[in-house]
């Protein structure tokens, strides 16, 4: 037992049932291959230098009767479905020594046609089920997806209200089988079963596991589906139980062998390289003993040079990359054989830049929790609707190749379509929300915060406040966006010289319509690490002792002037102006909030007046504004 936990097999127990020895394995979600006798018999023989005695499968002989049955696929659904139907059987108890196997593995025998798809299940790993052929309504069965709310009656005569998109099979009147999970009590072999259908397919992990999930239903045969079961094995599985039912339930072939793919499901070589071998274990392990350890694993190796090609079967879904080889010379070499040493090379000084700062993280957290923001947390993972409904592209982000949920199919690029669904489940009239995490492809780290039902000025001073507090001088806000989810005439780019530190605004109406938001949002969106790079150590200066003057200037500019550019040439027209902030947008009107003040002496109204006159005139200049 010890070795079989060496080589990742961990063994749960070894107990005696019905006077054989059972070893009870868990298995990990990379392995379905260990989800059968086989599979686990296969890694014996490859630590024990053995070799494994398959069982001898018969070909099946022509149907001389024909039961015709027409299948109707959704390979969306079912990637592969095999199948063919069997006539005349007898629906009797099982033999002993097959009724003592389906004990050994904790489940009750049933009839002999039942047991023997379990017994092949367990034997192969390659879950099946047989159906009562004569109690198919118009010998037509329908793959589809379930569209939720549907009634199903299973086997074991529970009922279950059906989720959406759960794989279900149709014959021409009512559901017949919730496929991969359990099949319908109408279409169940009885006692009175003459004519069989039997059927082994390749469904889709993540709607058998999102419906396992839903119904709280759990199944040997969802367990081995959820993780992916041998493709290349349906045929084979079913030409076994055949030969065994032919041989306990009698009967004959009444059709053809039917089975329904897209694509054909072959092995596949896969290279490794010695070199790379070595570089990654850290030791040396010579070439024939590594050809030894793959050809233990029926990976069918052909050296040549530097180089060896390992053929993969289908049912080692996990081989995908060298690594994977790899891991598999490492594993059966055995850890405990490596030497001993201390690591060695440098260590990077430097910040890996996909890892958040936690001091500017913090800091953030606070300065948004004191402008009166809520955190919150949102999955990394969103549904192609959502990415639609934010005008954004779905090609532009990461799919999941099995993902648990249609919603939760694509990672993230920005955080703030997830804070538009939150603020529209809030009901409170006033929302403002934040969330710190990272977005995709990129994997950086962005803070974005959303506000419904607020000013745009109380919204801006979250922005001024994040920008002030951690030093960032000298940003100019570009009232260009080039992010659809923002309105066009409504939104700026935050710019430190030409660096994006982020962008702000109105939400888009469009979007807000399809996320079915009546009230106007305002969002932001900032770099973690342009933030970082452009924060500046403040330096202590002291604080005037006269007081300062504040007025506020409301102008009209032509489209497109870049209000940045305008804050920044008012801060430039005299040492006295202390802050420009833009307090607020209506229409084509900004009001500037302008703070005067002088470390001599307090201001009088005609040196305001002076001032105020420079500005004016270098508005009217430079950006043909006027005062209003």
């Amino acid at each position: 037992m010890w070795r079989l936990t060496e080589i990742g097999l961990t063994s749960e127990k070894l107990e005696k049932i019905n006077g054989e020895e059972v070893l009870d394995i868990e298995v990990t979600a990379n392995r379905p291959d260990w989800m059968s006798i086989l599979g686990v018999a296969y890694e014996i023989a490859a630590i024990q230098g053995d070799k494994v005695k398959e069982p001898q499968i018969k070909e099946l002989a022509k149907s001389k009767k024909t039961l015709e049955i027409k299948l109707k696929n959704n390979f969306q659904a079912i990637e592969r479905w095999s199948a063919i139907i069997i006539s005349g059987i007898a629906i009797k108890p099982s033999p002993e020594w097959l009724q003592k196997r389906i004990l050994s593995v904790g489940l009750r025998p049933i009839n002999n046609v039942v047991d023997i798809t379990n017994f092949v299940m367990f034997e192969m790993g390659m879950p099946m089920h047989a159906f009562d052929y004569d109690e198919i309504k118009g010998h037509e069965m329908t793959v589809m997806l379930s569209q939720g709310g549907e009634e199903f009656t299973s086997v074991d005569e529970l009922s279950y209200k059906l989720p959406k998109d759960a794989i279900i099979i149709k014959d021409k009147e009512r559901i017949i089988d919730l496929a991969g999970i359990k099949g319908g009590l109408n279409s169940g072999i009885k006692a009175n079963t003459k004519n069989i259908l039997l059927h082994s397919t390749i469904n889709n992990p993540a709607l058998i596991r999102r419906t396992s999930i839903a119904l709280g239903l759990r199944s040997d045969a969802s367990a081995i589906y959820e993780r992916g079961p041998d493709k290349g094995g349906t045929v084979k599985a079913i030409k076994r139980a055949a030969n065994l039912i032919l041989e306990i339930a009698g009967g004959e072939v009444a059709s053809d062998l039917i089975d329904l793919k897209q694509k054909e499901f072959k092995p596949y070589s896969l290279d490794l390289n010695l070199k790379k071998l070595k570089e990654v274990l850290g030791i040396e392990i010579k070439k024939d003993k590594v050809v030894k350890i793959f050809s233990s694993l029926n990976l069918n190796p052909k050296a040549k040079g530097e180089k060896i090609t390992c053929i993969i079967p289908t049912k080692r879904s996990d081989l995908k990359i060298e690594e994977d080889l790899i891991e598999e010379v490492a594993r059966i070499y055995g850890y405990n054989n490596f030497p001993l040493t201390l690591p060695e090379g440098k260590v990077k000084e430097e910040k890996i830049a996909y890892f958040k700062d936690n001091k500017i993280e913090k800091r953030l957290r606070e300065i948004m929790i004191a402008s009166g923001y809520s955190e919150t947390m949102n999955y990394s993972l969103i549904s192609e609707k959502i990415i639609k409904d934010s005008l954004s592209d779905p090609e532009k982000h990461i799919k999941i190749k099995n993902p648990v949920s249609l919603d939760y199919q694509y990672l993230r690029s920005s955080l703030i379509p997830s804070l538009i669904l939150a603020a529209k489940l809030n009901t409170d009239k006033a929302v403002k929300l934040f969330e710190i995490d990272k977005v995709f492809p990129e994997e950086k780290y962005k803070v974005s915060a959303i506000g419904k039902g607020v000013e745009f000025r109380e919204f801006k001073g979250a922005i001024d406040l994040v920008l002030e507090r951690l030093g960032i001088e000298n940003y100019k806000i570009i009232f260009e966006v080039e992010e659809p989810i923002f309105h066009p005439a409504k939104s700026g780019t935050i710019k430190v010289k030409e660096s994006n530190i982020g962008y702000f605004g109105e939400i888009n109406p469009q979007v807000r319509e399809n996320f079915a938001v009546k009230e106007i949002l305002w969002a932001f969106e900032l770099d973690l690490e342009a933030l970082k790079n452009s924060s500046k150590i403040k330096t202590f200066v002291p604080v005037s002792s006269y007081p300062p003057q504040i007025e506020d200037l409301t102008f009209v500019f032509p489209p497109k002037t870049k209000i940045g550019e305008v804050i920044e040439s008012i801060r430039k027209t005299s040492d006295l102006i202390r802050n420009v902030e833009l307090k607020d947008i209506y229409q084509d009107a900004f009001t500037f909030r302008i703070t005067y003040q002088s470390n001599k002496k307090t201001l009088n109204d005609a040196e305001i007046a002076s001032l105020r006159e420079k500005i004016l005139e270098e508005i009217k200049k430079k950006y043909a504004g006027s005062v209003k």
